[in-house]
């Protein structure tokens, strides 16, 4: 009885401590479970196209090379994996009501 009662409480114990750090496991545990079941082929070489030795208008005469790089929503203050900026958010409230009663 004694094993039995032993064996539940650190199965308990076990279980309490990966609710707490769900998070952390889910991150470990899917790429790894990914790359059992898909491996990563090894590298191997690429044979690329050879350019031309000279370029066939002087760069005087070409337009410019620009780049525009447009992106929305960066992550910054989305609501992320970690859910820090909720716990933010719900303590920033319990502060301002608590300064409201005067406390």
């Amino acid at each position: 009885m004694k094993k039995l009662f032993a064996s539940i409480c650190v199965l308990v114990v076990a279980a309490a401590v990966a609710w707490q750090n769900k998070v952390d496991l889910l991150v470990w545990a899917l790429p790894t479970v990914q790359s059992l079941l898909q491996p990563t082929a090894p590298n191997r070489p690429i044979e690329w196209q050879v350019g031309p030795a000279s370029a066939q208008v002087p760069a005087n005469q070409r337009p410019p090379n620009i780049i525009l790089v447009m992106t929305d929503d960066m992550g910054f203050n989305d609501i992320s994996l970690q859910r820090w900026c909720c716990r933010w958010h719900a303590d920033d409230a319990k502060h301002r009501r608590a300064g409201a009663s005067g406390r």
